[in-house]
């Protein structure tokens, strides 16, 4: 299935109009923990407010080894879904319920 054929609201998305870019950097170009944080201090109170959030973190499931979707890392999905270390899940986890999202939410978008 294609991202247009997903049947998401894409144009919904908080992150709409945003820098694409900012939701990929923080993982490819390897750039200072600070950095990092600061682009994260952006991304996730976008995405865990975002009216599709749940939409695009199971769409990322199945569909994009990279960049930030639904407010996780790939290495934060990957976790989630039994293919990284635990500490990541339960550190991401922890995280998310800080923007009010659960861990039974997350764990039910997962294939």
């Amino acid at each position: 299935m294609s991202f247009d054929e997903a049947g998401i609201d894409w144009l919904q998305a908080n992150c709409r109009g945003m820098r694409t870019n900012d939701f990929f950097d923080v993982e490819e170009k390897r750039q200072t923990q600070k950095v990092q944080n600061e682009l994260m201090e952006v991304i996730r109170p976008t995405c865990f407010s975002c009216p599709i959030w749940a939409n695009c973190l199971k769409w990322a499931y199945a569909n994009e080894e990279y960049g930030v979707w639904g407010g996780f890392t790939s290495s934060e999905r990957n976790s989630m879904a039994g293919r990284g270390p635990s500490t990541i899940r339960i550190r991401a986890l922890k995280m998310a319920e800080g923007f009010g999202v659960t861990k039974n939410q997350v764990e039910g978008l997962m294939p």
